[in-house]
């Protein structure tokens, strides 16, 4: 999806919240011109280059996280959308980032300024 991001807060809430609904049927990636934005598996990695900023937004609670390779790291932390979230983290080193969660939603945005 490109820009469902757009110009209202609340179209834009409903939009990421929603990936949700459809994690069986579909992948979902939202694309704007500062973000890339998609649900995440339980168990999740990727490759990036140091310095890629990086923001975990959990969808209501989120449980059990554990990070390798960000500069915030989390170790069988909870995430709450609203009171804690894992925003404006970044990749310490080139190489693979891994993200594991064991209950809740939660999205993944790749960030750019």
């Amino acid at each position: 999806m490109v820009w469902a991001t757009g110009r209202r807060a609340d179209h834009t809430i409903t939009n990421l919240t929603s990936i949700v609904s459809y994690r069986n049927q579909l992948k979902i990636v939202i694309h704007d011109d500062h973000s890339k934005i998609y649900l995440l598996p339980q168990k999740f990695q990727k490759w990036y280059p140091a310095k890629t900023n990086i923001s975990l937004i959990p969808i209501g609670i989120v449980k059990g996280i554990t990070t390798k390779n960000l500069l915030y790291p989390l170790n069988d932390e909870s995430l709450t959308m609203g009171y804690r979230t894992g925003s404006s983290n970044a990749v310490v080193e080139d190489g693979l980032v891994t993200i594991l969660h064991d209950v809740g939603d939660l999205l993944l945005m790749e960030c750019v300024d």
